[in-house]
């Protein structure tokens, strides 16, 4: 059973549990396909009350939140928990050293949100039921001694991981936005697209003429995500300039 057929089976049965036993259920943390996939079959069930969530915006990793129809969606119903890593700023540590530790400690990935990491301290989203063990026991990154402590991310800034490119197309379809911030040429941005590897808001997009709006954001599996972060004008030629958010 692959990611995504593990994320539809538990969306399903979150569904049901949702509307049998009316209180708020909630699944995550998801990857990008299988949101994506959550989302489609949520949309099949005609299920109208949910919310995607990972502790932050513009998270990455998120889980979905199920309401019953009397309960508003809210993000402080989620449960996650934000704990901040401190260590000597010396080390180097990455997301990969912070992840490996917390699967060290038998942490299945779906209790793992977004990590972000900064100079001598790290900040991971935890499911809440999980959040106390990892004070109690995680100790070292590798071979760093670490110091773990519950936090508030609100305020906190972060180095940037996307890069800003100016491009300019003749329209805003979807292929004509892979291909440039891919640099790829049409030809294999169309394929890609009609072979399901490109979505858009979470939602597979299969047709290559889809037509993005400001704000879009799209996910090429496998080579990285950006977001049509602003429209610039046009050329003289009649083009259209455009800003695009890339996330290395």
């Amino acid at each position: 059973m692959d990611q995504s057929d593990s994320a539809l089976i538990k969306v399903k049965d979150a569904i049901r549990l949702c509307r049998t036993r009316s209180k708020p259920v909630f699944v995550g943390f998801l990857n990008e396909e299988e949101t994506q996939t959550a989302l489609e079959r949520i949309r099949s069930e005609v299920f109208y009350d949910y919310l995607l969530w990972g502790g932050a915006e513009g998270c990455e990793r998120v889980m979905v939140g199920l309401f019953p129809d009397f309960i508003s969606p809210q993000v402080e119903r989620f449960p996650i928990k934000t704990v901040k890593i401190s260590y000597p700023a010396r080390f180097k540590l990455g997301h990969r050293d912070f992840l490996g530790s917390l699967m060290g400690l038998g942490i299945k990935r779906d209790c793992v949100g977004d990590i972000l990491t900064a100079e001598g301290e790290a900040y991971i989203f935890l499911k809440s039921d999980i959040s106390d063990y990892v004070l109690s026991q995680l100790y070292k990154v590798g071979r760093v001694g670490v110091e773990p402590v519950y936090s508030d991310i609100s305020g906190l800034k972060f180095k940037d991981d996307f890069v800003y490119l100016n491009c300019t197309v003749s329209s805003l379809r979807v292929d004509n936005l892979v291909s440039a911030a891919l640099n790829l040429s049409r030809e294999k941005s169309a394929q890609a697209i009609k072979s399901g590897l490109v979505s858009v808001n979470h939602s597979e997009k299969l047709s290559p003429s889809f037509t993005l709006k400001e704000g879009d954001s799209i996910v090429f599996k496998g080579k990285g995500r950006f977001v049509l972060e602003g429209l610039a004008g046009e050329s003289k030629k009649g083009k259209k300039k455009i800003i695009i958010k890339k996330y290395r």
